[in-house]
């Protein structure tokens, strides 16, 4: 978790990208790297870690379906899966929390308005050989999170593997 500006290009030529440097009454507070930004656009720059917002990653797996799948003659099993993503405030105020959550396979449902896009298989999200059967999912929620409160945020889903 990660404390971030949104900031939003407003200007009429693009932002390069190059290194930027925060300051809270003259003094640095953080310096990251400001990505390419085109006009009229938005980009979050990362300041630091948000040691007041804790959060905790969990999958556990709801089934498995042997011979679920057969491409290129090899038979795959597919699994369903729940991700479980709990954010806990410690902090005095109110917090609007952006939180994504990117996933090797298909996402199904997502808790609290979680949107979910789905993109084609990418090796990196795996850590051995994977199924060009896979998608990767990336799943977003924008919610506000009271002072001392916890939330959970849940995802299904599901991904093939080589069952030989």
């Amino acid at each position: 978790v990660l404390h971030q500006l949104e900031l939003s290009n407003g200007s009429r030529v693009p932002w390069t990208t190059g290194a930027a440097l925060v300051l809270q009454n003259e003094l640095p507070i953080a310096q990251n790297l400001l990505r390419y930004t085109s006009t009229g656009a938005k980009t979050l720059l990362p300041l630091t870690v948000a040691i007041d917002l804790p959060s905790k990653y969990e999958e556990v797996e709801v089934d498995r379906t042997p011979n679920a799948a057969r491409w290129n003659d090899h038979t795959y099993t597919l699994v369903r899966k729940k991700a479980t993503l709990t954010l806990r405030s410690r902090r005095p105020e109110a917090s609007h929390v952006i939180a994504s959550l990117r996933l090797g396979g298909k996402a199904q449902t997502a808790s609290a308005d979680g949107r979910i896009t789905l993109d084609d298989m990418h090796p990196e999200d795996w850590s051995s050989g994977s199924s060009p059967l896979n998608n990767r999912s990336d799943v977003r929620w924008e919610l506000d999170l009271p002072a001392g409160a916890t939330i959970t945020l849940d995802v299904t889903f599901t991904y093939y593997f080589y069952a030989g």
